[in-house]
């Protein structure tokens, strides 16, 4: 079977984010290091983002962790960064 490609991993988060509309500030295939995720899944696209569009708010970014063998959103929440 062939592995979800960064692409597609991103076109999957962008789906499942849909409701908001996130900003995008980077997908790769290693946690950020500015993320303090526990239980991280692993063998996953980690796609750092922002919650909403609202100029004026302070918080963490968001994390959408998608599977690169099935593409199944694995994990959608807080990194646990500084924004």
């Amino acid at each position: 079977m062939e592995k979800v490609s960064k692409e597609n991993a991103l076109k999957i988060a962008m789906e499942h984010a849909s409701r908001v509309e996130p900003r995008i500030f980077m997908i790769t295939d290693t946690l950020p290091s500015n993320c303090a995720v526990y239980n991280v899944p692993k063998d996953c696209w980690y796609v750092l983002c922002s919650y909403d569009s609202a100029p004026c708010c302070l918080r963490s970014s968001r994390l959408i962790c998608v599977s690169k063998a099935t593409g199944e959103v694995v994990y959608d929440g807080s990194a646990n960064d500084e924004g």
